[in-house]
């Protein structure tokens, strides 16, 4: 068995964020239950990712984490040569908005318990991922903003939304996970998008509500590049995927051609 731990201490040595590190080993603790990395073949690698339950976003996210693991394996001299040379980079089809609808967040809102009742809105009024709500620090929360490290770790700031506020208020200065494990540090991305997911209807996730978030966003200021910092995406291509246009809006649109 390979040391994981020393994996991921190289990983955080190099400043990739916990909320990284942790969605990495969990692609790498599924691949190693069944397969040795210290003798795979691309075959192997290939057979472990191309599976029919998970989507190509999926599958790249999984293909990205074994590509690192099997670099760290060379540098530590576990492996001469990395089976991943051989893997093409996998084509995301272009995704469509997928927003939660009002009525399925109001819902959830109501019934789910505080805690999880606090994870749909950090994710349905400030557009957090669901690693990101997992890893939520009580130093990341200012009086008025946010401060997230995101993917690529990149740090943005998130305005707290006044329905936030008061929620998040009594845990300034605290020194404390908002979600914590019992087995010490917090949840993870997993087990935070199960407790969502529970309360919104089939088909919508943590992230159909970041999805939500941006579509209002994106209504109500008609700003594409304000979206886009809020989500923390390096590309604007990326944020139209999240961005849903109403028919009325559409109407408008042609409504203004004179």
């Amino acid at each position: 068995m390979i040391d994981l731990k020393g994996f991921d201490a190289w990983c955080q040595a190099a400043g990739h964020s916990k909320g990284t590190r942790e969605l990495r080993l969990s692609y790498i603790r599924r691949f190693v239950q069944h397969t040795n990395p210290v003798t795979c073949t691309m075959s192997d690698v290939a057979t472990f990712i191309a599976r029919d339950d998970w989507s190509a976003a999926t599958k790249s996210s999984a293909r990205s984490a074994l590509m690192v693991l099997f670099e760290w394996m060379q540098l530590e001299g576990l492996r001469d040569d990395t089976p991943m040379k051989g893997m093409k980079p996998i084509r995301a089809r272009v995704g469509v908005p997928h927003p939660c609808p009002e009525d399925a967040l109001q819902e959830a809102l109501v019934k789910a318990p505080d805690r999880t009742r606090m994870a749909v809105m950090l994710a349905a009024y400030a557009g957090l991922r669901r690693a990101e709500i997992a890893s939520l620090h009580s130093d990341n929360i200012g009086e008025y903003e946010l401060r997230i490290t995101g993917k690529g770790e990149k740090t943005r700031v998130v305005p707290i939304h006044g329905l936030l506020a008061p929620l998040l208020a009594p845990y300034r200065g605290r020194d404390v996970y908002l979600f914590p494990s019992p087995q010490g540090g917090h949840l993870t991305p997993t087990q935070v998008g199960r407790l969502v997911s529970k309360w919104l209807p089939e088909g919508y996730s943590t992230h159909s509500l970041r999805h939500r978030f941006a579509s209002q966003v994106h209504s109500q200021s008609k700003n594409l590049r304000a979206v886009q910092t809020l989500l923390g995406h390096a590309s604007l291509a990326t944020t139209q995927i999240y961005t849903s246009v109403g028919s009325e809006e559409l109407s408008d649109a042609v409504g203004c051609i004179q």
